[in-house]
Parts: structure tokens; C-alpha cells; sequence
């Protein structure tokens, strides 16, 4: 039987110090907040759209942060806000108005609901409940991201608490955030009512080039050191804006990536060092969805999108250093 050798040596394993976590305040999460804040007093939706890494969840945050910061229990207009994750509820699992409020109380309350009282009540006694915990704890802001996996009734039963809050003349704004699938869903053919409670939709459109070197100057001291108006700075610049397309949360990823290397070489850092850092992560994926397929299994199309996307980006590049 092999035994364990405990004798002291020095281990060369070195825990990473964490980073700490940098929301940088774009001109987008400011607009954001504008338009929330706009419409909270006709007690309604928000729908917030965009693709993955777009910022949504990063805003909601955000914002989240900025309310519950500034609420001042002395001032009669202060209010606080609450960001959470929605788990699914598809159609056809039953009671799903029902369960989507359940999830919307345990988010205002930071408690579940007890089991007895949710099998006996109905829709509207478990929206009075969010109400008046969201009225005890001074919450008048819901921030419900990936929106999109709940169905139909599910939304509708969001909409419930909002038309109960308003016959209340209590001030709730939901902001419904997810990717594709919640456009579709909210479309005013499949559900009008639904619809009609959406007082602003707000899209998150990929950065601009110059906004993906705002945001990289902010997340690294690398970046904020480069000169745009350096050719060799400015590929840095362009390059990370391609591979990511404009997306800030794939930026953030990449920084951290790009990170690790860099506190291990940190001269001569160029294009060809940040294509590096990308590749490692491209060749790998591709390496790893290729034997995947080998072994007989199917590939999310996503993925397959995701790959093709950076597998064009490497052509590009290569075909541009020719």
C-alpha cells in the first residue's frame, strides 16, 4: 500500500493572489441607468437585450450597487434594488406563474418561501406577499437576468406583481434581462398584455473601437501605459477589439489571460504576445470540440459558431502578416 511521505519540504505551489474584481462605469451603463430611472415611477417592465457579454449583467450590478449605496432610509423618495438570476421554467412544468413569483419573493425577501403556504395560496395572495416584503424592505428595483428561460406564464406572472404594485400605488420596475430568446418571447403577437407592460427596451450594442480602449485602459496598467496614437500601441488596441468583438465581457476574460503571461513576461508585450495569449484558448477549443466529435458526440451550434468566429479572426491575422 503506498503510504504518504510527510515529511516536511517546502512546496513550489503558489496559491494566485485573486484579482480584484474592476466594473468600469462606460457611457452606456450611465444611459442605462437614465432609462430605468425614467420610467420607475409608471410602475412597470424594462426589457434589457443583447448578446452574451454584452454588459447586462454587468450594468445590473452596476446599478444595483449604486441604489443600495446612495438609499438613505431618512429620505422618503430612497428606495433600494435587487439583482438576480432566474432558474428555468419552461411550459407545460405547471403552475409556472406561481413558480416565477416564488423565485421573485425569495430575491426581495432573501428567504424561500415556506413549502405549506405556497401549495395552498394562489397566484395573486404569493404577489401580494412580494409586495409587501418589497414595501417592508424598501425595494422598488428588480433586476431578473436570464429572463429568457422563463416561459409565457412565467413572465406573466412577473406581470402580476407589477399590475398588483400599481393598483397598490407602490413604485416596482422589473427589468427583464436575457439574449435572444426573451425578444422572442415578448413579441407582441405571442402575448399582448405582456407586451403592453414593457415601458422601454434597451439594447447593448458591441463597443466601439474606442470604447474597447477606454475599458482596456481601465482593466489593466499594460493598456493604460499604450498610446493610440502609436502605430504598435494601436494594433494592441485593434487586435483585442477583433478577437472580441466589441463584446466587454469576453475583454475582461482576455485580461485575465492575458494577465497571467504578462506577470511572467513582461517586456516586449506586442501583437504577436496578445495573438499568443488568444490562440492557446482558440487551439484548445478546437482541439477539444474536434476529439469530442471523434468520440461520437454533437457539438452545441454556439460553440460551433464561437469557434468558426475566432478560427476567421486566425485566418485574418495570418493572412495580414503575409
Amino acid at each position: 500500500m503506498y503510504q504518504q511521505n510527510k515529511t516536511s519540504t517546502s512546496s513550489t505551489f503558489r496559491f494566485p493572489i485573486p484579482r480584484k474584481k474592476v466594473i468600469v462605469e462606460t457611457e452606456l451603463m450611465r444611459e442605462m441607468e437614465s432609462r430605468v430611472l425614467a420610467i420607475h415611477e409608471l410602475c412597470g417592465l424594462c426589457a434589457w437585450y443583447g448578446s452574451s457579454g454584452a454588459g447586462k449583467s454587468t450594468s445590473a450590478e452596476w446599478m444595483t450597487g449604486r441604489i443600495n449605496e446612495a438609499f438613505d432610509s431618512n429620505d422618503e423618495y430612497s428606495f433600494k434594488a435587487v439583482k438576480y438570476e432566474v432558474g428555468k421554467i419552461k411550459a407545460g412544468w405547471g403552475n409556472e406563474a406561481k413558480r416565477a413569483i416564488r423565485s421573485l419573493y425569495s430575491a426581495v425577501a432573501g428567504l424561500t418561501i415556506d413549502e405549506g403556504f405556497y401549495g395552498r395560496s394562489t397566484a395573486e395572495e404569493l404577489a401580494d406577499l412580494v409586495i409587501y416584503t418589497a414595501q417592508k424592505e424598501q425595494l422598488q428595483v428588480v433586476f431578473v437576468d436570464e429572463a429568457g428561460l422563463l416561459s409565457l406564464d412565467a413572465i406573466g406572472g412577473l406581470v402580476l406583481v407589477s399590475d398588483k404594485a400599481k393598483q397598490l400605488e407602490f413604485n416596482l420596475t422589473i427589468v427583464l434581462i436575457g439574449m435572444d430568446d426573451l425578444p422572442q418571447k415578448l413579441d407582441p403577437k405571442r402575448r399582448p398584455q405582456i407586451y403592453r407592460r414593457i415601458h422601454d427596451w434597451c439594447y447593448f450594442r458591441h463597443y466601439d473601437l474606442e470604447q474597447t480602449i477606454a475599458l482596456l485602459k481601465a482593466l489593466h496598467p499594460h493598456f493604460a501605459s499604450l498610446d493610440k496614437t502609436q502605430r504598435s500601441d494601436w494594433e494592441q488596441f485593434k487586435f483585442v477589439h477583433e478577437i472580441s468583438n466589441g463584446l466587454p465581457g469576453f475583454i475582461v476574460q482576455f485580461i485575465s489571460r492575458f494577465d497571467a503571461q504578462f506577470k511572467v513576461s513582461p517586456e516586449n508585450i506586442d501583437t504577436t504576445f496578445l495573438r499568443a495569449v488568444h490562440l492557446r484558448t482558440v487551439y484548445d477549443m478546437q482541439d477539444m470540440f474536434e476529439q469530442s466529435r471523434k468520440n461520437g458526440h454533437s457539438i452545441n451550434v454556439a460553440s460551433e459558431a464561437k469557434v468558426n468566429n475566432n478560427e476567421s479572426i486566425k485566418k485574418k491575422k495570418t493572412a495580414n502578416t503575409k
